[in-house]
């Protein structure tokens, strides 16, 4: 999805080229597909989430499920079962200068953002900034777009692409590192990658961290996501064809973290609900191509049909259009 970083410059203008060319043929007719599968365009009232109690032969049934090849449809149906499952719990801690662990608290209102160009003109940054905790993804650039997007961040989950480029900026002690004035902005936040504590990645983050603090008066928190998690779990019994992307995992995580997830600028189309062109990314380099532009080990169609369902079962609200004040 959105927060996936994994299209470089080298797709480069031919690509906008063919995609503006294709996005009014086969990929708004996907689209279509998708929509009346679901029978929702992502922004209607959700259905009532009727918690059940789960007996030990329905938590059996749905482990069963998740385990077996090819039974994707069978998963999403048992999306409210497997959410009263597993979401649930304190998937991020903090390792403070004293060595204490110490874990975010559960939260009551959570907004995911990704970065997909339907955001623009949404007019969602109120929206956005109204709930308790913000996660966003990649390193955005906000400032300039916070009416659509919003200004509030709590956490920011870093893919490996972006780690690895601040790293070697770390390690070469650059004086002017990629996306320094989107650091600048997310200043006294935390950050995200996926991994323990002892694990590579997470450690270059934390070597990266001390560089901006050093280099630049940056201050930032490292969280990290130790052992088996429920969101895991979650993601696992959706059964998807192709990995997961750095903004469903975000999602998995906010899941467990808060009472209440409202999703923004997941979009996997090149044309949105108006027949309007949607860039990959409303920032940045990707606003000239579109999510079906370049090949991806990633199922982002799939990732938005199990959004669009989850929302239908009223187990998170995922907005994929426009904001409106109540």
């Amino acid at each position: 999805m959105r927060c996936k970083n994994d299209a470089r410059l080298f797709y480069g203008q031919s690509a906008a080229i063919r995609t503006k060319a294709m996005y009014t043929g086969d990929f708004i007719e996907q689209q279509q597909t998708i929509n009346s599968f679901t029978n929702i365009t992502g922004n209607e009232k959700q259905t009532e989430n009727a918690t059940k109690p789960l007996l030990i032969g329905d938590i059996m049934k749905i482990r069963k499920n998740t385990k077996q090849k090819g039974r994707t449809k069978n998963t999403l149906q048992n999306g409210t079962q497997v959410f009263n499952l597993f979401a649930r719990g304190n998937p991020f801690s903090i390792i403070e200068e004293n060595k204490n662990v110490k874990l975010i608290p559960r939260q009551k209102t959570c907004a995911v953002v990704g970065n997909s160009g339907i955001l623009l003109n949404s007019s969602c940054g109120d929206e956005i900034n109204s709930n308790d905790f913000v996660i966003r993804c990649n390193i955005p650039e906000i400032e300039g777009f916070s009416r659509d997007v919003g200004n509030k961040t709590n956490v920011t989950n870093i893919n490996l692409t972006r780690v690895q480029d601040i790293y070697k900026y770390a390690k070469e002690d650059s004086d002017s590192p990629y996306l320094i004035d989107n650091f600048r902005y997310l200043n006294n936040t935390i950050l995200w990658t996926l991994g323990s504590h002892r694990t590579r990645r997470p450690k270059r983050l934390v070597y990266s961290v001390k560089y901006l603090k050093s280099k630049f008066d940056l201050n930032f928190q490292v969280a990290y996501t130790e052992g088996k998690q429920n969101y895991t779990e979650i993601l696992s019994a959706m059964k998807f064809k192709k990995s997961p992307t750095a903004g469903m995992l975000t999602i998995g995580v906010a899941v467990c973290l808060c009472d209440k997830v409202s999703v923004y600028g997941f979009y996997p189309f090149p044309a949105g609900p108006d027949g309007r062109f949607v860039p990959y990314h409303y920032f940045g380099e990707f606003t000239n191509i579109t999510a079906g532009s370049f090949k991806t080990r990633h199922g982002y169609n799939q990732e938005y049909l199990i959004l669009q369902k989850w929302h239908q079962e009223g187990l998170i609200n995922f907005v994929s259009g426009s904001c409106t004040k109540v």
